[in-house]
């Protein structure tokens, strides 16, 4: 039961915990046909358990047991409430036949406009998939901020899928710089994002940054897969002060950007990317495919040093793509220094677009390509 003070209240179709307590670590059961749960009031929840996919009810365990096989995200967050401890099974849409909206954002956890801190927290099978109408997007399997400024730190995300992106993480960052995605010493790994190969929304497997200013230090991000972008991260319209810095980016695949996928990004909002390793990603599209470590289309400013960029694969059979590194696009501020580029599995290892403006590209090293370090 609650502790004096605790509120729960069902309405809506959903549960709202009301604290006033720092923490709150009471027992809740939530029958097998109950939604999910909704923090307000800064609540801080600790070592508990979800699961959103059991179908049979009758068992408390130390904490939440969300059971069911419902709609919409196990934990909405209103407010700067704190989760810690947490294994999380399930949520989203299980049934892929709903249409209604809390389908669209967030298996597990969907945060808007708060600024929660989630911390050690195990997330797994999340899935989006309802049915496309409308124009309807679906985004955030895993986990799902939509302005704030959420702290994101020691969680795994593993086998979550969803249609358009972010099959890990998405961060909708508003364009509003006040905005921060605080994302460290995580692992990422094996989500999908992609339902028709050519549909032009699938971006990101594991982690999706839109229109935001981010730092993502630490991170393992592994085996993400997208049709389309950005197997493992996308990086769209991100905001002057977004950081990766120390993070592996491996074994992603996608027809551009296996690893990595920048998008759109304005010449006046400068991304960082320091002592980073990307290696064996892959771009997959025969035709065009590019960028298997590192893709990047549209106007940008980037500083990118310090980092190790290997053994990435190009499956374009053309003769024009470049296995570790592409940039299409201008820039204002191209900064490319002190980074190593090997072992490129395709036609080139570097393809940088003659309209860049390159403020300095020194010092880099290149070895074992088979056509060449710069195309």
């Amino acid at each position: 039961g609650a502790s004096s003070g605790d509120t729960i209240q069902f309405m809506d179709g959903r549960y709202y915990l009301h604290s006033s307590h720092p923490s709150f670590k009471s027992k809740i059961y939530l029958p097998p046909t109950s939604p999910a749960i909704t923090l307000r009031g800064n609540v801080s929840v600790t070592q508990q358990k979800i699961d959103g996919t059991t179908t049979t009810g009758g068992v408390i365990l130390d904490g939440f047991w969300a059971v069911g096989d419902r709609d919409g995200a196990l934990i909405t967050i209103e407010n700067n409430s704190r989760i810690e401890g947490f294994e999380m099974t399930g949520g989203g849409d299980n049934d892929a036949t709903s249409e209604t909206p809390a389908n669209w954002e967030g298996g597990a956890i969907r945060s808007v406009s708060a600024s929660p801190t989630i911390d050690t927290v195990l997330v797994r099978d999340a899935q989006i998939k309802g049915p496309r109408t409308n124009g309807d997007r679906y985004f955030g399997a895993g986990m799902f901020f939509s302005g704030g400024s959420p702290t994101v730190n020691n969680v795994e995300i593993h086998t979550s899928v969803i249609w358009d992106g972010g099959g890990g993480l998405f961060f909708d960052g508003k364009g509003d710089s006040a905005n921060l995605l605080t994302l460290t010493n995580s692992k990422i790994h094996d989500n999908r994002v992609g339902r028709y190969v050519n549909d032009d929304w699938n971006h990101g497997g594991n982690l999706y940054i839109y229109q935001g200013r981010a730092e993502v230090r630490g991170n393992q991000f592994n085996a993400g897969v997208s049709l389309r972008r950005g197997g493992n991260v996308i990086c769209k319209n991100c905001l002057h002060g977004t950081l990766f810095d120390n993070n592996a980016i491996y074994h992603g695949t996608a027809k551009w950007g296996g690893g990595m996928y920048f998008l759109h990004q304005s010449q006046t909002q400068q991304v960082t990317m320091t002592n980073n390793r990307i290696y064996r990603n892959t771009a997959t599209d025969a035709s065009s495919g590019d960028g298997g470590g590192i893709y990047g289309f549209g106007n940008m400013s980037l500083l990118f040093s310090n980092n190790t960029v290997s053994e990435n694969i190009s499956q374009n059979s053309t003769g024009e793509g470049a296995a570790n590194f592409s940039i299409l696009g201008t820039a204002n501020t191209f900064t490319l220094t002190n980074n190593i580029f090997s072992d490129a599995v395709g036609d080139a290892s570097v393809s940088l677009d003659p309209a860049l403006d390159v403020t300095n590209i020194e010092y880099n090293l290149h070895w074992n390509n088979h056509s060449g370090n710069f195309t």
